[in-house]
């Protein structure tokens, strides 16, 4: 978000509450990982590697994105009200490059560039896009591209020419897989409507507003870019103040949108995640589906950009995003395995904290999902970033929270809104950051990595005792697989001991469930489906069947005396 006048925050007073918000046990201890042995390794000497030290003034709001193709990490980010770039070719080692990409501010105060968010063509093309507002004081996104790893960025486009009665704010980029560039941001037509509010520390608020979600795209590399289109519900007086987008291998474009309830005086109240899917390049959108902890909210002091999503390899769908539970404050996962039909959820930081959590999550292999967020430490020392490893196979995190930096940062001066977060080949993970330390009073960005070793096991479940046709499902880590008679289900599993419940749809077998252990090497589990007993018949059933039986055979012998006395008269 853009900040007023200066991006040096001043000092910040935290208030703390006593009671604790009530936390399902289901959730709160989802982080139990049993059995499992895994651990993080910083790959020296990386940790805290200065990424913007070549660039003055204030540094903060990072995004960050992963080449596997070169092995470079890209890094961008608001630097001194224009928008700096930078890469890495050694894993994060050190970092070159460093540049202010044309089309932003330039430092030319007051005319600023902010809310910097990059993606990656399949050919390597870089994508980044920020906001600008220019000297007539209207705000547009932008997108820049560069055609030679940063070297270069001869495109600057804008996107869509607001006028200076608008507003606009929180661009996200996204590229389809034919080249197609996507671009997400909030749109206010009544710029007069919006106020904001400010804590020490952070950036702006919203309060009051109109904030409406727009998407635009470009098929010719910037050349020319599509109307806006409107996605989310309420214009022009709607509530979407934040949209992350991202484009899967299929085409498909997914939106988690952040979308707060309005009054009728503009006012922002409580707020809420929505996912929604287009087939048809943004021509039509699914119906929206609720995405979050059932009590959490998003409250409208959030000042930093809240929510991310993601897409593993196997067609997962990852969100991230912070609520607020009671006077508390929790990061969390939610993931879908459905298409975004469904969501299961996982408080990733379960400790009660007033803190904020800048959270952001990048997919591994074998259903792993790394998450690194930003906050300030339980015991006051100031900002740090932290990371943890999540297993939606397993359904259970493979790690404890892990503290990922040499030094702490300031908590009364900004960082940034966002962070930066990308898997490194295999097991290893990127996590780029802002922070001030010592007396420094201007932010500067830094970059940590961590490895993961965690080994995996074919992991085959069978049944046994269904005769032939029936379908049997196995309920496991918060899914379901439903196979055939004589089927298996094939997994890969961490070591560990799971927990399993296991149905039919062949109502003369009982339901089973149990518990299987995986210890190095591949398990095969087997379900046993044993026959329902006989309806058991109670004494008061049993006396009344044999009053009924007697009653029947008394009947029957009287009627037969009767037909014998009836034969026998002339």
């Amino acid at each position: 978000m853009k900040v007023a006048s200066t991006f040096a925050i001043a000092a910040c007073a935290i208030i703390l509450v006593s009671m604790f918000p009530v936390i399902p046990a289901q959730m709160a201890n989802q982080h139990e990982a049993k059995g499992l042995s895994a651990r993080f390794s910083a790959i020296p000497p990386v940790l805290n590697t200065p990424v913007s030290s070549n660039s003055s003034g204030t540094n903060a709001e990072v995004e960050q994105a992963y080449d596997p193709a070169s092995g470079i990490i890209y890094e961008t980010w608001i630097a001194n009200f224009s928008i700096g770039f930078a890469l890495s070719t050694n894993k994060g080692t050190t970092f070159t490059g460093q540049k202010i990409i044309p089309g932003s501010a330039m430092g030319a105060y007051p005319v600023y560039s902010w809310d910097p968010s990059i993606s990656l063509f399949q050919n390597g093309t870089i994508a980044i896009g920020f906001m600008h507002e220019f000297s007539n004081g209207s705000i547009s996104p932008v997108v820049d591209l560069s055609f030679n790893r940063g070297t270069t960025f001869p495109v600057s486009s804008v996107v869509y020419r607001t006028t200076s009665s608008s507003f606009s704010d929180r661009d996200f980029v996204a590229v389809a897989p034919n080249g197609t560039i996507y671009v997400t941001w909030n749109f206010a037509p009544y710029g007069s409507l919006v106020q904001v509010g400010k804590s020490s520390g952070t950036s702006d608020y919203y309060t009051y507003g109109d904030f409406n979600g727009f998407i635009s795209y470009s098929s010719n590399l910037g050349g020319s870019w599509s109307n806006p289109e409107v996605f989310s519900p309420g214009y022009p007086y709607g509530g979407t103040v934040s949209s992350p987008i991202l484009v899967s291998p299929n085409g498909t474009i997914m939106i988690l949108y952040e979308d707060y309830n309005m009054t009728s005086a503009h006012k922002l109240e409580n707020g809420y995640n929505y996912f929604i899917e287009s087939t048809n390049g943004g021509k039509s959108w699914s119906n929206r589906v609720l995405v979050g902890y059932g009590s959490g909210y998003l409250p409208n002091t959030d000042w930093w950009i809240d929510g991310c999503i993601f897409l593993g390899s196997n067609g997962t769908i990852y969100a991230t995003y912070d609520l607020s539970v009671g006077s508390y404050d929790y990061p969390f996962l939610s993931y879908s395995q459905d298409g975004g039909r469904t969501w299961n959820t996982v408080m990733v930081e379960d400790n009660a904290t007033p803190y904020w959590h800048l959270i952001q999550g990048a997919a591994g292999p074998e259903g792993m999902v790394y998450l690194a967020w930003v906050t300030n430490s339980s015991s006051g020392s100031g900002l740090s970033p932290y990371i943890r490893v999540y297993s939606t196979v397993a359904g259970r995190f493979l790690t404890p929270i892990e503290r990922i930096s040499d030094t702490y940062g300031n908590a009364t001066v900004w960082g940034g809104d966002t962070i930066g977060v990308s898997v490194l080949n295999g097991q290893s993970v990127g996590v780029s950051w802002g922070q001030a330390t010592g007396n420094s009073a201007n932010s500067e960005i830094y970059f940590s990595s961590a490895s993961f070793s965690v080994s995996f096991y074919n992991t085959t479940i069978s049944e046994r005792g269904l005769p032939s046709g029936s379908m049997w499902n196995f309920k496991f880590a918060n899914r379901t697989y439903s196979v055939e008679y004589n089927q298996s289900i094939h997994l890969r599993l961490p070591n560990g001991t799971y927990q399993y419940e296991a149905t039919t749809t062949n109502s003369s077998f009982a339901q089973a469930s149990g518990s299987f252990s995986v210890v190095g090497s591949a398990a095969s589990v087997t379900v046993a489906f044993t026959r329902n007993p006989p309806p058991q018949v109670g004494i008061f059933s049993l006396l009344f069947y044999i009053g009924v039986g007697i009653a029947l055979a008394v009947s029957a012998v009287a009627i037969v005396l009767v037909l014998k006395r009836t034969d026998r008269e002339p």
